[in-house]
């Protein structure tokens, strides 16, 4: 049986987002809602990761049009629990592994789709005009809290105090330790299978910018697991 409580949250989740971007109601940090991965969500977004492209975007078109003529919220539902679960995950690892930002990040990617759903040409799948959206509010989210302002990348990274480096790490606290731009260049293309060239234009960089980050990310990645390893 399925858990009531997360189905309760996907649909507070939607619903709350859908007044936001209609302006109905101010910012939310009061009311954030993190968006649930239920199972059945889960095993949605497997099916869709392994659709032919043509078959996810017909579907997409179809929801997107279907939530634009008649601004249903269940529409915009379908929408939702198709590509939240893997938003989510990405969203996580790009802000470094907070859980409160990937939730302020899903939430306002998702405000800003439904105000620009409308001017989508389509000239990308959805996932990705999402994942290009979603880059933005996690560009601003570091910038807003001054995390990681203009963060020079180089080949050295935070190691963090002594009782964490004594902490044997997985692979997804070492990408949440890269530099901003390794990270962002490594979940890009290791996890979410971007090519080069589709992550130049997502980060506004250059495809060789892209491959060198990726070069340098995997390095570091592959000096840090090592230090665990010996400890």
């Amino acid at each position: 049986m399925e858990d009531r409580g997360a189905w309760i949250l996907t649909e507070v989740a939607a619903a709350f987002i859908l007044l936001a971007a209609a302006g109905l109601m101010i910012r939310a940090d009061n009311y954030r809602v993190k968006p649930s991965i239920q199972p059945s969500v889960l095993r949605l977004s497997l099916i869709i990761q392994m659709e032919h492209p043509r078959t996810a975007v017909n579907a997409d078109q179809r929801l997107v049009r279907n939530f634009l003529r008649t601004g249903d919220e269940g529409r915009f539902r379908e929408l939702y629990r198709r590509h939240t679960p893997s938003l989510y995950p990405q969203a996580l690892r790009l802000v470094g592994g907070s859980e409160s930002d990937a939730q302020d990040v899903i939430q306002e990617t998702w405000i800003r789709a439904c105000k620009g759903l409308e001017r989508f040409e389509w000239n990308s799948s959805l996932r990705t005009w999402l994942t290009g959206i979603l880059i933005n509010c996690v560009r601003e989210s570091n910038r807003g809290r001054q995390r990681r302002n203009e963060e020079e990348l180089s080949d050295h990274y935070s190691t963090g105090t002594a009782s964490h480096q004594s902490t044997i790490i997985d692979l997804e606290q070492g990408i949440a330790r890269l530099p901003t731009g390794y990270r962002h260049v490594l979940t890009l293309h290791d996890v979410e299978g971007y090519t080069h060239e589709e992550i130049a234009t997502l980060l506004e960089i250059t495809a060789g910018t892209s491959k060198s980050q990726l070069y340098h990310a995997r390095k570091a990645l592959r000096s840090m697991l090592r230090q665990e390893s010996t400890l």
